[in-house]
């Protein structure tokens, strides 16, 4: 009596479980637009602001100015690098990771909300303990070369 009805219930649970699992979900393909000459462009001009914009930075800390003026220049050059990457589309894995590199390790610095020179160590020893633990005196990174040169320009 009762087994025909739970056996129809069943029958019927596992209908619509199976048509569920079966069912393909059309997706539109991704297209960021343009075609692949300007994507590449694209590309190539974020990493080259970005570059131009840490470059121009690490100019600016091997001048002769306080150090505290040259950690609010470090704080702008972060945020006008996080905006042009906010802007931008996802890049190539190792984009990604050169661009991540070149601001992430200099962000403890501008995020210190109590910076000094007596410091500087630690920060040195932070760019290469977090990043690159096995360099012997220097990173060997293009881009955590550039920072650790960066914050060398900010204690001296």
């Amino acid at each position: 009596m009762y087994s025909r009805s739970i056996l129809t219930v069943l029958g019927a649970v596992s209908a619509v479980l199976v048509t569920s699992a079966f069912s393909f979900h059309v997706r539109a393909p991704f297209s960021p637009g343009g075609d692949s000459a300007a994507q590449m462009m694209a590309v190539a001009n974020v990493v080259q602001t970005v570059d131009m914009n840490l470059n121009g930075l690490n100019r600016k800390v091997h001048s002769r100015m306080p150090a505290s003026e040259k950690v609010e220049i470090l704080k702008e050059t972060l945020s006008t690098i996080a905006e042009v990457r906010k802007q931008s589309a996802l890049q190539t894995v190792d984009k990604e990771v050169y661009l991540d590199y070149a601001t992430e390790s200099l962000e403890h610095v501008a995020q210190d909300p109590h910076f000094s020179v007596e410091k500087c160590p630690e920060y040195k020893a932070r760019v290469m303990n977090d990043f690159e633990p096995y360099a012997e005196k220097m990173p060997s990174h293009p881009a955590l070369k550039r920072s650790y040169q960066i914050i060398e320009g900010i204690c001296s």
